[in-house]
């Protein structure tokens, strides 16, 4: 088996590089996670789920390996919609934001896992809280009942709180 680095004494596989020997039949690559998250961050985050790497920012940049043609190749793409991902759930953030009458938050979930979403006022308050299920979904938030102000908003996976974010109201 052949093993490449994606930083190897101080190298770095570029884009189109060949990575795979010509005796080799299978691949190994190997990624320095903490440098690729300092040359990627804060505009980009790497997607590695696949090789079981967690890089947790709201960009992603994803790495694919073509081996038809023996080369790397780099695709960025901006997520800055996602509030959390990983391997069994992505959730993006609450919209439209500001919201007047009505929000949605889009998820997919491919495993059960233990999610719930809680609205909370300024003074720390349940407003609302929704359970999420297994499968690709959008929850309808109906805001029309909240005062105009500002809200802040929690994913909680098995009981504990991940990621929050700010929601206004604004019925003007």
């Amino acid at each position: 088996m052949f093993t490449q680095s994606l930083f190897a004494d101080g190298k770095t596989v570029m884009n189109d590089d060949p990575i795979l020997s010509p005796l080799s039949d299978s691949l190994d690559l190997q990624v320095d996670v903490e440098l690729l998250e300092y040359i990627l961050n804060p505009l980009f985050l790497a997607d590695l789920n696949d090789m079981n790497l967690d890089l947790s920012e709201s960009s992603q940049s994803l790495l694919r390996l073509d081996l038809s043609n023996a080369k790397v190749n780099f695709a960025s793409v901006l997520n800055d919609d996602l509030l959390f991902t990983n391997k069994d759930l992505s959730v993006h953030k609450i919209y439209p934001n500001p919201a007047s009458s009505v929000a949605f938050l889009d998820y997919r979930m491919i495993e059960d896992v233990q999610a719930k979403l809680t609205i909370r006022n300024l003074l720390g308050r349940v407003v609302k809280e929704y359970n999420l299920s297994k499968g690709e979904r959008r929850i309808r938030i109906p805001t029309v009942d909240f005062d105009s102000g500002v809200y802040f908003y929690i994913l909680s996976i098995n009981g504990k709180a991940e990621k929050g974010k700010k929601l206004i109201v604004n019925h003007n």
